[in-house]
């Protein structure tokens, strides 16, 4: 049964390797990416039909989540939503053409193969036997079976009860045998099991298939987001040098720092970008922009580089490079404690390991003289 999706293997291989290949030379293709995509066209008004229809507010937490764990790439709520339905439709959509393909498969060989299946009781064997005749005859009981006996009952009953009914129809009918009628019963069972079970569809199964794709997308976010997490921090001690290097050249202009770091950003490009947008609008206060991202973030190094973000744009330029120098003494200051904690560690185990070591290489050389020792020669 497993056989018959290996298939699916080189065809995906070679699926991804495409999607790759295509990706790798979108500029030569003028390929566009989704972002670009979802701006005009079909896919642009599949988003907004999900962003209106299926995507949780903007004001739910459910949206929050999302927002938070989209934090490093550049996809809306609503586009990863709209990735995550046509995930499950094109899942959908495999699986129908998987379950039409066995469909007729199984049928072909249900109406085609004379040695399709029989119990080893009922198995017959004969010179005589004209395997096409007998053939005939199987898929006239057949025919006869799937229109008496439906699905349902087949189900419902058990395999002796359907081949009784099956054996009726046979002894009902005026043409010849070709085989024993116990035999071309139980053989017509086995056909008609194989008719109803390729067209069977397993429900539950189907459901749980579509609810891991469903939620796969955040599954591979969350791994993607646990990854990243060095080069997160590697990225945001380098925004910060160029804030120092950008804004220690007078005079200071935020917006074109923050061009600069929009520009050299890949992980926090999102953030940044919509801080841009919203100064530029003018149409808020310049400290409400960054007082809602503060509040919501949980990682206590972005929100300091929020908190010098906000200084640097609303209050002192000076002062937050100040600020960020001062922070970059203190990782220093701290990193040398944990050199200097670690090697006193090191050591300590090292006296520790070597006590250890001479009391055993002891015992090691005591143990002979105490097994030879004999008490009892001093009473």
């Amino acid at each position: 049964m497993t056989s018959q999706y290996v298939y699916l293997v080189p065809i995906l291989l070679a699926l991804i390797l495409a999607v790759k290949l295509f990706w790798l030379r979108r500029n030569q293709f003028k390929i566009k990416t989704l972002r670009g995509l979802s701006k005009s066209g079909y896919i642009g008004k599949f988003v907004y039909f999900i962003e209106k229809y299926i995507a949780p507010s903007k004001n739910s937490k459910l949206y929050a989540f999302y927002d938070g764990i989209l934090y490093y790439l550049r996809l809306t709520v609503a586009e990863f939503f709209a990735i995550k339905i046509a995930l499950v439709v094109t899942t959908f959509t495999l699986l129908l053409l998987i379950h039409s393909t066995n469909v007729s498969y199984y049928t072909s060989e249900v109406y085609s193969k004379y040695d399709y299946r029989v119990d080893e009781l009922y198995h017959y064997r004969s010179q005589e036997v004209d395997e096409g005749k007998a053939l005939e005859e199987e898929l006239h009981y057949l025919k006869l079976s799937i229109r008496y006996i439906s699905k349902k009952e087949s189900l419902l009953l058990s395999k002796e009860e359907v081949q009784e009914k099956i054996l009726g129809l046979i002894k009902e009918s005026e043409i010849g045998y070709e085989l024993p009628p116990l035999t071309m019963a139980n053989k017509v069972y086995y056909r008609l099991y194989g008719y109803y079970s390729a067209r069977s569809v397993n429900y539950p199964y189907l459901t749980c298939i579509l609810i891991v794709f469903f939620f796969l997308p955040e599954l591979i976010l969350k791994i993607y987001n646990f990854f990243i997490q060095t080069d997160v921090k590697k990225e945001l001690r380098f925004l910060k040098r160029l804030i120092i290097l950008n804004g220690s050249i007078k005079p200071v202009n935020f917006m074109e720092v923050l061009s600069i770091l929009i520009d050299k950003s890949h992980y926090h490009k999102k953030f940044l970008k919509e801080i841009e947008v919203q100064n530029k609008k003018n149409t808020i206060s310049n400290t409400s922009i960054y007082r809602k991202y503060i509040e919501e973030e949980k990682d206590i190094n972005v929100k300091l580089f929020l908190e010098k973000l906000d200084q640097a744009n609303n209050y002192d330029f000076d002062q937050a490079i100040t600020n960020i120098e001062n922070e970059f003494n203190i990782e220093k200051r701290q990193r040398i404690r944990n050199v200097k904690r670690q090697i006193e560690l090191i050591n300590a185990w090292g006296i520790v390991g070597c006590f250890l070591l001479i009391g055993l290489l002891t015992m090691y050389m005591l143990i002979p003289w105490l097994t030879a020792y004999d008490m009892n020669q001093m009473f």
